[in-house]
């Protein structure tokens, strides 16, 4: 019963106050005694955020007046169990209302009502557009008139699948591989050079050679990002660099690599990371990129992982769709050009920026991107390496779909002049 009942506080979180599912999941789990209660609670949240529109489409069928958020999160909960989950009918209605008897008994009856006409009836069969993608009904709109409805119908369908777990290889991939399958551990190569997938639910930090640094977690379309910015024997500065993904395929690539990165909270993991991996000479700076301690035209290479909506991970953090408006597209846009000036500010004449965000917003895209070239006629894009990036464009910019191989996300590769 606990953990259904840390899942309805979880779940209100997200849909109610904004709340990241991870944040969310990690205070409820310090609450749980055994991995498979953590994974059941993972299973359950994620599940919510992953299927909310056609469940909710559903149980409100049986609903008059709206429901308060515990009691909203319950009966998506059941729904959940009853049409997704390898639950009995029974156990999935009495765990859910045994739960909501914890938190708010006043809604005990309604939901056991209401869940069992759930069980007793079909599945709806007609949804509108956006519910059948499960996405905001603004977000679906705004999807469909930039990419079209088979595009986001594409997108919806990937999203809707528990993605693997994506890591990147420090060093022979092949032996970690041949290590990994001989433990008994189902792993297969990725299609980024240095990626190996694993099922979702591994234990990452009990995976052979963890603890010694033969590998960090990092989704392919990250590790694309970071190897598509050519080797340097110079300098390269990993703007908002936290927590370390892409600088530990950085560093073994260019002469000196210098992190920085504005949060402080971030900072212990970002070491963490780095010190696990076997990283020496690894300085981080902890500063603002809009105001970089840095000279002008100091760095030969620049990664720029700027913020962002973070609207192209809906496959691995189905919480994203509730966390931000169009109101924030726009001010992440705009600060996102503020970063790429700044950072084109640090680069020196004949050197290569990589800006490259997971978001699939036209908006924090090309759309950043092209403003600030019109502003530059000193900086040009940079030919991206097609080996890397799959759908690469020859003029130095792709914004890669979510898909079984990878995350969403947008990268453009930018020169500035020799002179």
């Amino acid at each position: 019963m606990q953990v259904r009942a840390l899942a309805l506080e979880s779940i209100a979180a997200v849909l109610h106050r904004r709340c990241k599912m991870e944040t969310a999941l990690d205070r409820a789990r310090q609450q749980l005694a055994t991995p498979r209660d953590r994974g059941l609670l993972h299973r359950l949240v994620s599940g919510v955020m992953r299927h909310f529109f056609t469940l909710e489409a559903d149980w409100s069928r049986f609903v008059r007046a709206k429901p308060s958020p515990l009691a909203q999160a319950a009966l998506l909960l059941g729904t959940l169990q009853l049409r997704h989950l390898k639950v009995a009918d029974h156990a999935a209605i009495h765990t859910t209302v045994e739960a909501i008897k914890r938190r708010e008994p006043e809604h005990t009856a309604m939901v056991n009502a209401v869940l069992r006409k759930v069980r007793g009836s079909k599945p709806p069969q007609r949804f509108k557009p956006y519910q059948r993608a499960n996405l905001p009904r603004w977000l679906y709109r705004r999807w469909r008139d930039a990419f079209g409805a088979e595009t986001v119908a594409e997108i919806a369908r990937h999203a809707a699948k528990v993605p693997p777990l994506a890591v990147a290889a420090l060093g022979a991939r092949d032996s970690l591989l041949a290590a990994w399958r001989k433990a008994g551990i189902d792993a297969r190569p990725g299609a980024a050079p240095q990626a190996i997938l694993l099922p979702s639910d591994t234990e990452i930090t009990a995976l052979p050679g963890w603890s010694e640094g033969r590998c960090t977690v990092i989704d392919q379309s990250a590790q694309w990002a970071a190897l598509a910015l050519p080797e340097s024997d110079g300098l390269c500065l990993d703007l908002c660099s936290a927590p370390g993904g892409k600088y530990a395929l950085l560093h073994p690539r260019m002469g000196t690599t210098v992190a920085l990165d504005v949060a402080a909270r971030r900072l212990p993991r970002w070491r963490h990371n780095i010190t696990r991996l076997g990283i020496e000479r690894a300085p981080m700076v902890q500063a603002d990129a809009l105001h970089p301690p840095f000279p002008h035209g100091i760095a030969d290479r620049i990664m720029l992982d700027a913020p962002c909506t973070a609207s192209g991970l809906l496959r691995r953090h189905p919480d994203v769709k509730f966390l931000h408006d169009e109101a924030q597209i726009a001010r992440l846009a705009e600060q996102q050009q503020a970063l790429l000036q700044q950072a084109l500010r640090l680069l020196k004449p004949g050197g290569i920026l990589a800006y490259a965000v997971c978001s699939i917003h036209p908006e924090e895209n090309a759309q950043v991107v092209r403003p600030v070239l019109d502003r530059h006629p000193e900086v040009h894009p940079y030919p991206l390496p097609e080996h890397l990036l799959p759908h690469a464009v020859t003029a130095g910019m792709a914004r890669i779909f979510p898909s079984e191989a990878c995350d969403g996300f947008f990268i453009a590769l930018l020169q500035k002049d020799q002179t």
